[in-house]
C-alpha cells in the first residue's frame, strides 16, 4: 500500500492506525485516486462477513428511511395543528402563549415574537482592508501584534461519517419485471387452455341438446 502525495497529518494518522491494525491479507483492496492523490480504498466482502454487514446495512437503511418519513409526517402534523390553533384564538392572541386542552392531551403553541435582524460584522475583512493602509515599514510591527493576539485551539478529529446505499433496488426491479412478464405468459396460457376445454364442453352440450 502506497501513501504518496499525503499530507504530514495524513501520514501520522495512517502510521498511528497501522501500529494497531493492518489490512487483512485474505481480502482484496482497491485504491482510488482523486486529483492525483490517494483518496479512497474499497474492499469487497463475501461469504459470512458480507452477510453480517449486509444485514446491519439493511437495518440502517430501513431506519434512515423511517426517520425521514417520520420527520416529514411530524412536520405535516406540526403545520396542521398550528393552522387549527389559529382558528381557535383571536388574531391578537398570537403574542400570547396559547394552550389547548383536550380530553387526552395538552398542546402548547408559543407566542409569536418578532426577531431582530441579525447583524454580522466581518472583522477579518475589516482588518485586511485596514492592513492595506499601513505603511510597509510598519507591517512587521502589525504582524507582531497580530501574532500576540492569535490563539490556536486544537480541534478533535471529526468522526468518520457513514453512508449506506442499497445496491439491490435496480436488480430487484429487473427481477420483478421478469417475474411479472412470466406470470402474464403463464396466465395467458392458462386462459387459452381453459378456453379450449370450455369450447369442447360447450360443443358436447350442444350435441346433447341437438342445437
Amino acid at each position: 500500500m502506497t501513501h504518496n502525495n499525503l499530507t504530514l497529518k495524513e501520514h501520522l494518522l495512517i502510521q498511528e492506525a497501522e501500529e494497531d491494525r493492518k489490512r487483512r491479507s485474505d481480502l482484496t483492496y482497491i485504491e482510488k485516486e482523486a486529483a492525483k492523490k490517494l483518496d479512497k480504498v474499497i474492499v469487497e466482502l463475501k461469504g459470512n462477513e458480507s452477510a453480517v454487514l449486509t444485514k446491519l446495512a439493511a437495518r440502517y437503511d430501513r431506519l434512515v428511511k423511517a426517520i425521514k418519513v417520520m420527520t416529514e409526517k411530524r412536520a405535516e402534523l406540526n403545520a396542521d395543528i398550528k393552522l387549527r390553533v389559529e382558528t381557535l384564538f383571536a388574531a391578537e392572541d398570537v403574542v400570547l402563549t396559547r394552550v389547548i386542552d383536550t380530553v387526552s392531551f395538552t398542546m402548547t403553541v408559543s407566542k409569536t415574537s418578532k426577531q431582530e435582524d441579525k447583524i454580522t460584522i466581518d472583522y477579518k475583512a475589516i482588518a485586511e482592508e485596514l492592513a492595506k493602509l499601513i505603511p510597509d515599514e510598519l507591517q512587521a510591527k502589525v504582524d507582531e501584534i497580530a501574532a500576540a493576539y492569535t490563539t490556536i485551539q486544537k480541534q478533535e478529529d471529526k468522526s468518520p461519517a457513514l453512508s449506506v446505499k442499497s445496491k439491490v433496488a435496480e436488480g430487484l426491479l429487473a427481477d420483478i419485471k421478469v417475474n411479472v412478464v412470466a406470470a402474464l405468459k403463464n396466465a395467458i396460457k392458462s386462459i387459452a387452455s381453459w378456453a379450449k376445454k370450455y369450447d369442447k364442453k360447450l360443443n358436447a352440450l350442444k350435441k346433447m341438446a341437438n342445437v
